[in-house]
């Protein structure tokens, strides 16, 4: 069976992921494995507890991953774990769905630089972000491997 990975981080926006990750098992028939820097529980605005299935540096040799969900949240630091599966999943033409404010885990890891989308861009430098992280609010943007929701 095929896997989905979603990252999971202190104060993501969890409930921007719920639905997705119920209709990917229930309907999709798919496995999702959550990961994220450690694996201690990783606590949300609301008080939920989330504690990953395996840290970034696993889920780096899991097999049979279809695609990586990053929700959005605010912004943050950006661990090199990250940023080498983000690039290893790319480089593998593995979809990467990013949401609201997670196209700047994308952007950091430098692969949207040279993205070919299918619409116009508004282009925005977030503080300590590195490259420039590409968006469009309220849009959905589509390339071979990646899916951003603004």
């Amino acid at each position: 069976m095929s896997k989905i990975l979603c990252f999971v981080s202190a104060d993501m926006a969890d409930f921007e992921i719920t639905l997705a990750l119920h209709r990917l098992k229930n309907t999709g028939g798919r496995d999702i494995i959550t990961a994220g820097y450690t694996l201690e529980f990783n606590y949300q605005r609301v008080g939920i507890r989330y504690l990953p299935d395996a840290t970034l540096a696993d889920a780096f040799h899991i097999e049979r991953i279809e695609a990586m969900i990053i929700p959005g949240g605010p912004i943050r630091p950006q661990h090199s774990a990250l940023t080498d599966l983000i690039r290893k999943l790319d480089t593998e033409r593995k979809l990467l769905a990013a949401i609201c404010n997670g196209p700047q885990y994308l952007g950091r890891a430098g692969i949207l630089a040279t993205a070919n989308l299918p619409h116009p861009v508004l282009l925005k430098r977030l503080p300590n972000s590195g490259p420039i992280i590409y968006f469009r609010c309220r849009t959905i943007l589509t390339n071979a491997s990646f899916v951003m929701v603004t």
